[in-house]
């Protein structure tokens, strides 16, 4: 792969994956290097969902993180590379919830996995950002190609689930598991739109409900 240069498009997943590999896939990625990459993705992410994505200079993320404009297009060409480097993060923390059940006992299991999403959807520092990734999927090509083909993968691993799900429980319904994927992750991306409509939102006293919606969704 040629070395990135400032303002490049990164327009395909294949990209994407070659520059998370280090900076532009010319250098190994040390302790150091991740560190630094780390800081820099958690200054650009306070600073869209701050400020927005457009608001956000490089200048403006280089003085949040502590580092060099220069220092920063050495691991990433353009502000939609960070971008991408968010959501492969996300991807990352997630990965607990979209496993293979661990136990024998799903339902307990799948359970937790509810509270723990419901956790993580609506955390203020990822309703903010997440935002702001959707308006840049819906506008931004560049952008677009390579969350949704994380969405693909997403639905993929939920589908696993819900297939495991339905046959612990004996569910037997004539309902496309892809289709029960997108109701399921409909349901829970709608937390992350409902608490900043109702910041109040009691998330322990919707436990039961939510648990019961998902359930109920699994089993239509």
């Amino acid at each position: 792969m040629r070395g990135a240069k400032r303002g490049d498009a990164v327009s395909s997943p294949a990209v994407y994956a070659a520059v998370d590999q280090g900076p532009y896939g010319t250098a190994p990625q040390t302790a150091i290097a991740v560190a630094r990459r780390e800081e820099i993705l958690t200054a650009a992410a306070d600073c869209f969902g701050r400020d927005g994505f457009h608001a956000t200079s490089i200048s403006k993320i280089s003085a949040a993180a502590g580092m060099s404009a220069g220092h920063i297009y050495h691991f990433f060409p353009n502000k939609e590379a960070i971008v991408v480097g968010i959501v492969e993060r996300w991807v990352l923390e997630w990965g607990n919830v979209l496993e293979r059940f661990q136990s024998d006992d799903i339902h307990a299991e799948f359970v937790e996995r509810i509270y723990t999403a419901l956790d993580k959807r609506t955390r203020p520092d990822f309703v903010a950002i997440w935002h702001e990734v959707l308006a840049e999927t819906a506008h931004n090509p560049n952008v677009s190609a390579y969350v949704r083909e994380i969405d693909r993968t997403t639905r993929l691993r939920v589908v696993e689930l819900v297939a495991a799900v339905r046959e612990a429980r004996g569910v037997k319904t004539s309902t496309p598991l892809d289709v029960i994927a997108d109701l399921a992750l409909s349901l829970f991306e709608g937390l992350s739109n409902r608490v900043v409509l109702n910041p109040d939102l009691d998330k322990e006293l919707i436990k039961p409900a939510l648990v019961a919606a998902t359930f109920a969704i699994i089993d239509a």
